[in-house]
Protein backbone atom coordinates (compact mmCIF):
# COMPACT_ATOMS: atom_id res chain seq x y z
CA UNK A 1 0.00 0.00 0.00
CA UNK A 2 2.85 2.28 0.87
CA UNK A 3 4.46 1.60 -2.56
CA UNK A 4 0.97 2.44 -4.40
CA UNK A 5 0.52 5.54 -2.40
CA UNK A 6 3.85 6.98 -3.69
CA UNK A 7 3.37 5.73 -6.99
CA UNK A 8 0.01 8.20 -7.10
CA UNK A 9 1.92 10.84 -5.64
CA UNK A 10 4.80 10.93 -8.32
CA UNK A 11 1.95 10.88 -10.84
CA UNK A 12 0.25 13.72 -9.59
CA UNK A 13 3.39 15.40 -8.77
CA UNK A 14 4.77 14.99 -12.30
CA UNK A 15 0.93 16.02 -13.99
CA UNK A 16 1.35 19.14 -11.64
CA UNK A 17 4.69 20.05 -12.86
CA UNK A 18 3.62 19.59 -15.99
CA UNK A 19 1.30 21.69 -15.46
CA UNK A 20 3.03 24.64 -14.29
CA UNK A 21 5.87 24.47 -16.84
CA UNK A 22 2.87 24.49 -19.42
CA UNK A 23 1.44 27.52 -18.33
CA UNK A 24 4.94 29.27 -18.37
CA UNK A 25 5.34 27.92 -22.06
CA UNK A 26 2.04 29.36 -22.85
CA UNK A 27 3.42 33.07 -21.50
CA UNK A 28 6.06 32.70 -23.61
CA UNK A 29 4.13 32.09 -26.54
CA UNK A 30 2.05 35.05 -25.86
CA UNK A 31 4.62 36.98 -25.34
CA UNK A 32 5.92 36.39 -28.60
CA UNK A 33 2.54 36.73 -30.39
CA UNK A 34 2.59 40.12 -28.76
CA UNK A 35 6.11 41.52 -30.03
CA UNK A 36 6.22 39.48 -33.36
CA UNK A 37 2.60 38.81 -34.53
CA UNK A 38 0.27 40.69 -36.82
CA UNK A 39 2.38 41.56 -40.18
CA UNK A 40 5.10 41.25 -38.30
CA UNK A 41 7.38 38.22 -38.89
CA UNK A 42 5.51 35.81 -37.16
CA UNK A 43 2.32 36.96 -39.18
CA UNK A 44 4.50 35.10 -42.05
CA UNK A 45 4.23 31.65 -40.99
CA UNK A 46 0.85 30.05 -41.30
CA UNK A 47 -1.67 30.17 -37.99
CA UNK A 48 -2.87 26.87 -36.14
CA UNK A 49 -5.93 27.60 -37.04
CA UNK A 50 -5.62 27.65 -41.05
CA UNK A 51 -3.66 24.80 -40.49
CA UNK A 52 -6.72 22.66 -39.39
CA UNK A 53 -9.06 24.65 -41.86
CA UNK A 54 -8.01 23.48 -44.94
CA UNK A 55 -8.67 19.97 -44.85
CA UNK A 56 -11.99 20.98 -42.46
CA UNK A 57 -12.78 22.75 -45.36
CA UNK A 58 -12.43 20.01 -47.69
CA UNK A 59 -14.40 17.40 -45.50
CA UNK A 60 -17.14 19.83 -44.61
CA UNK A 61 -17.78 20.77 -48.23
CA UNK A 62 -18.44 17.06 -49.29
CA UNK A 63 -20.92 16.47 -46.13
CA UNK A 64 -22.66 19.44 -45.49
CA UNK A 65 -24.85 19.23 -48.89
CA UNK A 66 -27.59 21.57 -48.87
CA UNK A 67 -29.99 19.14 -50.21
CA UNK A 68 -29.90 17.47 -47.31
CA UNK A 69 -32.36 17.68 -44.54
CA UNK A 70 -31.56 19.36 -41.57
CA UNK A 71 -31.62 16.33 -39.06
CA UNK A 72 -28.99 14.46 -41.87
CA UNK A 73 -27.04 17.34 -42.04
CA UNK A 74 -26.59 17.51 -38.30
CA UNK A 75 -26.15 13.64 -37.42
CA UNK A 76 -23.20 14.14 -40.08
CA UNK A 77 -21.35 17.31 -38.30
CA UNK A 78 -21.67 15.14 -35.07
CA UNK A 79 -20.20 11.80 -36.55
CA UNK A 80 -17.30 14.77 -38.43
CA UNK A 81 -16.71 16.03 -34.89
CA UNK A 82 -16.49 12.48 -33.58
CA UNK A 83 -14.20 11.11 -36.14
CA UNK A 84 -11.90 14.71 -35.98
CA UNK A 85 -11.79 15.34 -32.24
CA UNK A 86 -9.88 12.24 -31.40
CA UNK A 87 -7.17 12.37 -34.20
CA UNK A 88 -6.65 16.18 -32.82
CA UNK A 89 -6.52 14.80 -29.49
CA UNK A 90 -3.90 12.02 -30.19
CA UNK A 91 -1.81 14.21 -32.19
CA UNK A 92 -2.09 16.59 -29.51
CA UNK A 93 -0.58 14.05 -27.45
CA UNK A 94 2.47 13.65 -29.80
CA UNK A 95 3.25 17.18 -29.86
CA UNK A 96 3.62 17.22 -25.99
CA UNK A 97 5.88 14.24 -26.02
CA UNK A 98 7.90 16.33 -28.79
CA UNK A 99 7.85 19.58 -27.01
CA UNK A 100 9.56 18.04 -24.04
CA UNK A 101 12.95 16.93 -26.10
CA UNK A 102 15.55 19.53 -25.17
CA UNK A 103 16.77 22.22 -26.43
CA UNK A 104 14.32 22.48 -29.61
CA UNK A 105 11.51 21.25 -28.13
CA UNK A 106 10.03 24.35 -26.29
CA UNK A 107 10.84 27.22 -28.62
CA UNK A 108 9.01 25.15 -31.20
CA UNK A 109 6.35 24.82 -28.80
CA UNK A 110 5.94 28.32 -28.08
CA UNK A 111 6.35 29.72 -31.63
CA UNK A 112 3.03 26.63 -32.17
CA UNK A 113 1.42 28.35 -29.87
CA UNK A 114 2.26 31.84 -30.49
CA UNK A 115 0.55 30.57 -34.23
CA UNK A 116 -2.71 29.51 -32.03
CA UNK A 117 -3.25 33.32 -30.65
CA UNK A 118 -4.16 35.91 -32.88
CA UNK A 119 -4.24 39.11 -31.16
CA UNK A 120 -1.86 41.62 -32.55
CA UNK A 121 -3.06 40.77 -35.69
CA UNK A 122 -7.16 41.93 -35.38
CA UNK A 123 -6.18 44.82 -33.66
CA UNK A 124 -3.68 45.72 -36.28
CA UNK A 125 -6.81 45.60 -38.44
CA UNK A 126 -9.00 47.67 -36.67
CA UNK A 127 -6.64 50.66 -36.45
CA UNK A 128 -6.50 50.12 -40.07
CA UNK A 129 -10.21 50.20 -40.10
CA UNK A 130 -10.48 52.93 -37.72
CA UNK A 131 -7.92 55.28 -40.13
CA UNK A 132 -10.26 54.96 -43.45
CA UNK A 133 -13.14 57.09 -43.85
CA UNK A 134 -16.14 55.25 -45.66
CA UNK A 135 -19.63 54.30 -45.13
CA UNK A 136 -19.05 50.90 -44.32
CA UNK A 137 -16.77 52.04 -41.45
CA UNK A 138 -18.94 52.29 -38.04
CA UNK A 139 -20.32 48.64 -38.67
CA UNK A 140 -16.62 47.50 -39.55
CA UNK A 141 -14.85 49.06 -36.31
CA UNK A 142 -18.18 47.48 -34.27
CA UNK A 143 -17.17 44.39 -35.37
CA UNK A 144 -12.98 44.90 -35.04
CA UNK A 145 -14.00 45.89 -31.80
CA UNK A 146 -15.96 42.58 -31.11
CA UNK A 147 -13.62 40.88 -32.54
CA UNK A 148 -10.79 42.16 -30.48
CA UNK A 149 -12.60 41.18 -27.02
CA UNK A 150 -13.44 37.78 -27.93
CA UNK A 151 -9.76 36.76 -29.21
CA UNK A 152 -8.42 38.06 -26.19
CA UNK A 153 -11.63 35.83 -24.11
CA UNK A 154 -10.78 32.89 -26.53
CA UNK A 155 -7.36 32.98 -27.82
CA UNK A 156 -5.88 34.60 -24.20
CA UNK A 157 -8.09 32.94 -21.38
CA UNK A 158 -9.32 29.62 -23.23
CA UNK A 159 -5.82 28.81 -24.76
CA UNK A 160 -4.30 29.42 -21.38
CA UNK A 161 -6.60 26.87 -19.36
CA UNK A 162 -6.76 24.29 -21.77
CA UNK A 163 -3.12 24.47 -22.36
CA UNK A 164 -2.32 24.69 -18.75
CA UNK A 165 -4.78 21.39 -17.89
CA UNK A 166 -3.64 19.38 -20.72
CA UNK A 167 -1.29 21.19 -23.28
CA UNK A 168 -1.46 20.49 -27.25
CA UNK A 169 -3.71 17.78 -26.60
CA UNK A 170 -6.72 19.62 -25.03
CA UNK A 171 -5.44 22.93 -27.48
CA UNK A 172 -5.74 21.32 -30.76
CA UNK A 173 -9.46 20.07 -30.34
CA UNK A 174 -10.38 23.40 -29.50
CA UNK A 175 -9.09 25.00 -32.42
CA UNK A 176 -10.50 22.74 -34.60
CA UNK A 177 -14.18 23.82 -33.32
CA UNK A 178 -13.18 27.52 -33.49
CA UNK A 179 -12.36 27.07 -37.11
CA UNK A 180 -15.64 25.30 -37.69
CA UNK A 181 -17.58 28.16 -35.85
CA UNK A 182 -15.66 30.74 -37.18
CA UNK A 183 -16.28 29.63 -39.97
CA UNK A 184 -19.81 30.69 -39.63
CA UNK A 185 -19.59 33.82 -38.59
CA UNK A 186 -16.45 34.93 -35.86
CA UNK A 187 -18.19 37.20 -33.93
CA UNK A 188 -22.02 36.12 -33.51
CA UNK A 189 -23.12 35.05 -30.12
CA UNK A 190 -25.91 33.45 -31.77
CA UNK A 191 -26.54 29.52 -32.29
CA UNK A 192 -25.46 28.90 -35.90
CA UNK A 193 -28.14 28.20 -37.96
CA UNK A 194 -25.92 25.47 -39.93
CA UNK A 195 -26.99 22.15 -38.46
CA UNK A 196 -23.71 20.77 -39.45
CA UNK A 197 -21.92 23.23 -37.37
CA UNK A 198 -23.95 22.83 -34.41
CA UNK A 199 -22.51 20.22 -32.55
CA UNK A 200 -19.10 21.90 -33.16
CA UNK A 201 -20.80 24.95 -31.44
CA UNK A 202 -21.95 23.16 -28.27
CA UNK A 203 -18.72 21.40 -27.71
CA UNK A 204 -16.69 24.60 -28.47
CA UNK A 205 -18.98 26.69 -25.64
CA UNK A 206 -18.06 24.00 -22.86
CA UNK A 207 -14.29 24.09 -23.68
CA UNK A 208 -14.32 27.70 -24.22
CA UNK A 209 -16.78 28.58 -21.33
CA UNK A 210 -13.79 28.05 -18.05
CA UNK A 211 -11.41 30.87 -20.14
CA UNK A 212 -14.12 33.03 -20.60
CA UNK A 213 -15.10 33.79 -17.38
CA UNK A 214 -11.69 34.04 -16.52
CA UNK A 215 -11.39 36.65 -19.20
CA UNK A 216 -14.72 38.54 -18.03
CA UNK A 217 -13.62 38.84 -14.40
CA UNK A 218 -10.83 40.90 -16.06
CA UNK A 219 -13.03 42.79 -17.81
CA UNK A 220 -15.11 43.52 -15.01
CA UNK A 221 -12.04 44.66 -12.99
CA UNK A 222 -10.64 46.66 -16.33
CA UNK A 223 -12.29 50.03 -15.30
CA UNK A 224 -10.63 50.28 -12.06
CA UNK A 225 -7.79 51.06 -14.22
CA UNK A 226 -9.63 53.22 -16.83
CA UNK A 227 -10.42 56.25 -16.81
CA UNK A 228 -14.07 56.77 -18.91
CA UNK A 229 -15.35 53.56 -18.11
CA UNK A 230 -18.44 52.39 -16.08
CA UNK A 231 -17.57 50.16 -12.86
CA UNK A 232 -20.52 48.47 -13.16
CA UNK A 233 -19.40 46.73 -16.06
CA UNK A 234 -19.75 43.11 -14.33
CA UNK A 235 -23.77 43.37 -14.22
CA UNK A 236 -23.75 43.20 -18.25
CA UNK A 237 -24.48 39.23 -18.28
CA UNK A 238 -27.44 40.10 -15.25
CA UNK A 239 -29.17 42.58 -17.27
CA UNK A 240 -28.89 40.40 -20.31
CA UNK A 241 -30.69 37.73 -18.60
CA UNK A 242 -33.60 40.38 -17.73
CA UNK A 243 -34.18 41.03 -21.50
CA UNK A 244 -36.45 39.54 -24.24
CA UNK A 245 -34.75 36.19 -24.80
CA UNK A 246 -32.37 35.86 -21.81
CA UNK A 247 -29.02 35.16 -21.62
CA UNK A 248 -29.24 32.40 -24.58
CA UNK A 249 -26.67 32.11 -27.42
CA UNK A 250 -23.13 31.26 -27.11
CA UNK A 251 -22.03 31.96 -23.40
CA UNK A 252 -18.53 32.25 -23.74
CA UNK A 253 -19.33 34.84 -26.35
CA UNK A 254 -22.42 36.45 -24.42
CA UNK A 255 -21.01 37.12 -21.32
CA UNK A 256 -17.46 39.01 -22.16
CA UNK A 257 -19.45 40.58 -25.00
CA UNK A 258 -21.52 42.34 -22.38
CA UNK A 259 -19.57 42.76 -19.76
CA UNK A 260 -17.72 45.12 -22.59
CA UNK A 261 -20.37 46.23 -23.69
CA UNK A 262 -21.58 47.69 -20.34
CA UNK A 263 -18.23 49.06 -19.09
CA UNK A 264 -17.35 51.09 -22.58
CA UNK A 265 -21.45 52.21 -23.09
CA UNK A 266 -21.39 50.17 -26.45
CA UNK A 267 -23.89 47.79 -28.21
CA UNK A 268 -22.46 44.83 -30.05
CA UNK A 269 -24.94 43.36 -32.56
CA UNK A 270 -25.77 39.53 -31.36
CA UNK A 271 -25.86 37.92 -34.37
CA UNK A 272 -22.49 39.55 -35.30
CA UNK A 273 -23.60 40.60 -38.55
CA UNK A 274 -22.82 44.34 -40.26
CA UNK A 275 -25.57 46.26 -41.41
CA UNK A 276 -28.93 46.13 -41.45
CA UNK A 277 -31.10 46.21 -38.77
CA UNK A 278 -30.83 44.12 -35.85
CA UNK A 279 -33.44 42.25 -33.52
CA UNK A 280 -31.19 42.33 -30.77
CA UNK A 281 -28.30 43.89 -29.26
CA UNK A 282 -25.88 43.00 -26.34
CA UNK A 283 -25.19 46.67 -24.10
CA UNK A 284 -27.21 49.11 -22.62
CA UNK A 285 -30.25 50.73 -24.29
CA UNK A 286 -28.18 53.77 -24.65
CA UNK A 287 -25.40 51.80 -26.00
CA UNK A 288 -23.61 53.09 -29.10
CA UNK A 289 -23.44 51.34 -32.07
CA UNK A 290 -21.67 53.77 -34.46
CA UNK A 291 -18.17 53.75 -33.34
CA UNK A 292 -15.49 56.05 -34.14
CA UNK A 293 -11.89 55.35 -34.30
CA UNK A 294 -11.50 56.96 -30.38
CA UNK A 295 -13.46 54.00 -29.37
CA UNK A 296 -10.79 51.53 -30.77
CA UNK A 297 -8.58 53.27 -29.17
CA UNK A 298 -10.77 53.19 -25.40
CA UNK A 299 -11.34 49.63 -26.41
CA UNK A 300 -7.53 49.38 -26.53
CA UNK A 301 -6.54 51.19 -23.11
CA UNK A 302 -10.00 48.61 -21.69
CA UNK A 303 -8.28 45.41 -22.82
CA UNK A 304 -4.43 46.48 -21.88
CA UNK A 305 -6.29 47.07 -18.40
CA UNK A 306 -8.33 43.53 -18.36
CA UNK A 307 -4.54 42.05 -20.02
CA UNK A 308 -2.81 43.46 -16.61
CA UNK A 309 -5.81 41.26 -14.53
CA UNK A 310 -5.19 38.36 -16.72
CA UNK A 311 -1.09 38.50 -15.95
CA UNK A 312 -1.99 38.65 -12.05
CA UNK A 313 -4.13 35.20 -12.70
CA UNK A 314 -1.81 33.37 -14.36
CA UNK A 315 0.78 34.70 -11.90
CA UNK A 316 -1.96 33.20 -8.77
CA UNK A 317 -2.91 30.32 -11.23
CA UNK A 318 0.77 29.25 -11.28
CA UNK A 319 1.26 29.75 -7.41
CA UNK A 320 -1.72 27.47 -6.87
CA UNK A 321 -0.50 24.90 -8.98
CA UNK A 322 3.58 24.83 -7.04
CA UNK A 323 1.09 25.00 -3.59
CA UNK A 324 -0.77 21.93 -4.74
CA UNK A 325 2.57 20.07 -5.56
CA UNK A 326 4.45 20.65 -2.48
Amino acid sequence: MRTRGRLINELVGTFLTANADWLLLFSLGLLVELVLGGKSILGRLPSTDSLISHPFAFIKKRLDRAHRSPGALKLRGFLTLIVLAPITVYLGALLNTLMMFEPFGPPLAALLLARSINLRGVWEETLETARTQNAGMHAALRTGNAQMVLNVARDWGGNMILFTLGGFALLLPFRLLSVALDGVNPTSAAWPKASFTRPFALLYDLMALPGALLTSLCFALAPILVPGTKLGAARGPIAESTREGGLRGILSRVIPLSIVAYGLGYAFRFDGSGAGKAKRWLGPKDGRARLEGSDTRQTTRFLLASGAWMVLMMIMLAMLILLAKN
